[in-house]
């Protein structure tokens, strides 16, 4: 799997040039735009993600420049990173692993990560989009390096009715969230970030990543149970309770949440696999 991890961090050259700029103490909003509008594509989609529903700006945004100002460096650096790993490995053609499902899992974690951060009070809650999007990550890196196994545990998941991270660490010695956890610290994405998706089964051993890991345990209940076609009343019921405490949500807002996100899903698919 380290080879892989080699291999997903070949992002496109851009993101590099953005991570220096960003790393530089000369840093400037003018010139991080000026290294996203040279790449056409990259320009095209931070507007249309900064002109969504994700962030809901009261005018339309028109420049990458003005984007840059309104959103934030942190954001931006964010928002491209999602931007990249999206396009650069929307479908990687890989042994058991469908592509559109994974995508679409990872997109509704996404923006059900951001309206649990923003219903249980969070500061920047569209930070947690990123958080909520690469959460499942590791899984890809399973399928790229070892398919057999990773398809395997999968198989004798369902076939047991038991949790697959639990199988994954039974037969291949560890589970995805911890090999997405070790991807996004290559990355150089918040500790936090890592923590909670390491801890994103069991939130309450994410430390002080307690609320984030928390929120990604939430969304992935969302992700699963619009998957599976389970009721909300039905996540509610098997969830691990100490959740709710975390993410500052009640168990009786998690239906509008759902909604909302679900909701949501469409449009932001479109944004991030325009047709």
């Amino acid at each position: 799997m380290i080879f892989c991890l080699d291999r997903l961090l070949s992002l496109p050259e851009v993101f590099h040039r953005i991570e220096r700029e960003l790393d530089s103490p000369e840093s400037s909003l003018e010139e991080v735009a000026r290294l996203i509008s040279n790449d056409p594509a990259l320009s095209i989609r931070l507007l249309h993600v900064a002109n969504s529903a994700i962030f809901g700006f009261p005018s339309r945004i028109t420049t990458v420049t003005r984007a840059v100002q309104l959103l934030g460096l942190r954001q931006v650096r964010d928002l491209s990173l999602a931007i990249l790993v999206t396009s650069t490995f929307g479908d990687p053609g890989v042994k058991g692993l469908d592509a559109g499902a994974y995508w679409r899992a990872s997109v509704l974690r996404a923006v059900s990560a951001t309206e649990l951060a923003r219903k249980g009070g969070m500061s920047e809650p569209e930070r947690l989009f990123l958080l909520g999007l690469l959460a499942d990550l590791g899984h890809m890196v399973m399928y790229l390096t070892i398919p057999d196994e990773a398809l395997g545990a999968a198989q004798l998941a369902s076939a047991s009715h038991r949790p697959l991270h639990l199988v994954e660490r039974e037969t291949i010695g560890c589970d995805h969230g911890e090999v997405g956890a070790a991807l996004l610290s290559q990355w150089r994405l918040p500790d936090s970030f890592a923590r909670a998706v390491a801890s994103q089964f069991e939130p309450k051993l994410a430390g002080s990543g307690a609320r984030e890991a928390s929120i990604v345990y939430l969304a992935n209940q969302i992700a699963q149970a619009d998957r599976e076609g389970r009721t909300s009343a039905q996540v509610i019921e098997e969830c691990d309770p100490t959740v709710w405490g975390f993410t500052n949500v009640e168990p009786d807002e998690f239906q509008v949440i759902r909604a909302t996100a679900e909701l949501g899903l469409a449009a932001t698919l479109a944004v991030f696999f325009p047709r």
